[in-house]
């Protein structure tokens, strides 16, 4: 679903950052993956309880939340944690099918289980990331409580029901064990 920048200067979020495509191809140091994007945090937003909104082309993603006053790192964090998925996937270790990551069995290249590692975002973001997209990252520092911050990260996945988020959404697994991911219609 759409959302207007207007809608969130609104709401009291400013934009933070972006995570942008880098020419470096991805590569491996010390175990840690670098290239293939990068994460820029160019206004930092402080505060106990952040919540924090993806968008991608003016498409709400997910919303999230921070509760340390780290939410730059854990922008980071986020991102740069799909580089080892990124690298199994580049690696034909996992294949994406049907909205799903699955693992892939090295001798005879048919998949196996899916993916359990952080379903449904580690399932999606790889996907615009290998596609060069620019995903533009948006926060709201300092809730009154983190019970006002939870509201409100939960209030935004429902209302927008974005991709990348587990809220609004249903998982119907199929007969031969894949799972199958729905919009929860908002009046139900």
């Amino acid at each position: 679903m759409l959302i207007l920048e207007s809608e969130l200067t609104l709401r009291g979020y400013r934009r933070c950052g972006l995570v942008c495509p880098d020419p470096t191809p991805l590569h491996f140091v010390g175990g840690r993956g670098q290239g293939l994007f990068k994460v820029e945090i160019t206004q930092p937003v402080e505060g106990k309880w952040v919540t924090y909104i993806h968008v991608l082309e003016n498409e709400f993603k997910k919303a999230g939340k921070t509760e340390n006053d780290r939410s730059a790192g854990r922008l980071k964090e986020s991102y740069n944690s799909m580089r080892k998925t990124i690298d199994l996937m580049n690696q034909g270790l996992l294949l994406h099918v049907n909205e799903t990551l699955y693992h892939v069995d090295s001798s005879t290249g048919q998949t196996t289980q899916s993916y359990e590692q952080d379903f449904p975002a580690k399932h999606r973001v790889p996907l615009a990331l290998l596609a060069r997209r620019t995903v533009v990252l948006w926060a709201k520092g300092q809730h009154q409580s983190r019970q006002a911050m939870l509201d409100e990260e939960k209030e935004l996945n429902l209302r927008y029901r974005g991709e990348w988020a587990k809220e609004g959404w249903s998982t119907v697994t199929l007969a031969d064990g894949r799972p199958v991911r729905t919009r929860i219609d908002p009046e139900e």
